[in-house]
């Protein structure tokens, strides 16, 4: 066997931990999980879509076994069993966050208290303060609603904690709270990527004036190339981030009447956040995966 082969060989493994990692974590788990909503929103909002996947998937093996070309099979993918799936699917990803917004709140204070970077004592402070609060709020609602929107209300005459009317109101002041939170997000976002870009600068243009004068050493040529790779990298998260939090804007914005937007552009923006911050959460298994193999 050829070296390359080898190393293609030693590489597949790595993959599928990679993979396995990520499915059980619980950010993984639960982007897997917004994924597959996000698709089924897509699916519900687009019937004729839905209808020329289970056509696509009949003519191919071995999905022909499980979604024949029948009358039937096309029951499967029919607004409401979508509907329902996604909200399955939404309820599901909530039991993952039910405890989240004591991190939210742990961050704000955080900030707050100055001992989280930057502190309050700037614009970047008092939006990454306001972003970690609001978010904090959201998934407080969210987790307080939780066990009204599990449909045990109405059994054995029970009305649940809250309420059905109350449960929506603070749901929907939840949105609120989330949306809020991802504005915040982004202009936190723009400001870092304005500083960090204008530092890139700095380095560069500093660089090249001792490649000038001064034949830098291949010491310093190695520690500029390792802060211009660490700067790539934080500006590839914080597009990544900005990118996410802009398409997010549509589901809290919608629910709220905020942004008119249609069910079926919610679902793809939702895919595409879902993408990008499950990247985040695949690179980071990836790493974990290698410091346990002893790479």
């Amino acid at each position: 066997m050829k070296p390359k082969e080898i190393n293609k060989t030693m590489a597949q493994p790595s993959t599928f931990h990679q993979f396995i990692r990520f499915g059980t974590d619980a950010y993984g788990l639960e982007r897997l999980l917004r994924f597959f909503q996000s698709i089924s929103q897509i699916l519900a909002s687009y019937p004729l879509l839905s209808h020329n996947l289970i056509y696509l998937l009949s003519t191919q093996l071995p999905f022909a076994l499980l979604f024949p070309a029948t009358p039937k099979s096309y029951m499967i993918l029919t607004t409401p069993v979508l509907l329902a799936l996604r909200a399955r699917l939404a309820l599901a990803r909530r039991f993952f966050r039910i405890f989240r917004f004591l991190d939210a709140f742990d961050s704000a204070y955080g900030a707050a208290t100055g001992s989280g970077a930057p502190g309050l004592g700037g614009a970047e402070g008092w939006l990454e303060f306001g972003a970690k609060v609001c978010n904090g709020f959201y998934l407080l609602l969210e987790s307080l609603t939780l066990l009204d929107d599990m449909g045990v209300a109405g059994q054995g005459g029970w009305d649940g904690v809250l309420g059905a009317k109350r449960a929506m109101e603070w749901n929907i002041e939840g949105q609120r709270f989330w949306f809020l939170s991802l504005v915040c997000g982004i202009l936190l976002g723009l400001i870092r990527l304005w500083k960090l870009s204008d530092a890139g600068k700095g380095v560069k243009v500093k660089g090249e004036k001792k490649d000038v004068t001064d034949k830098r050493k291949p010491k310093d040529d190695g520690e500029i190339r390792r802060k211009r790779r660490e700067e790539k990298g934080k500006m590839r998260k914080l597009w990544r981030k900005l990118v996410a939090d802009v398409m997010d804007l549509a589901g809290p914005g919608k629910v709220v009447g905020w942004l008119p937007v249609d069910s079926g552009v919610v679902g793809i923006l939702m895919l595409g956040s879902t993408w990008l911050t499950g990247m985040e959460v695949w690179e980071r298994c990836g790493k974990e995966v290698a410091l346990m193999a002893g790479r």
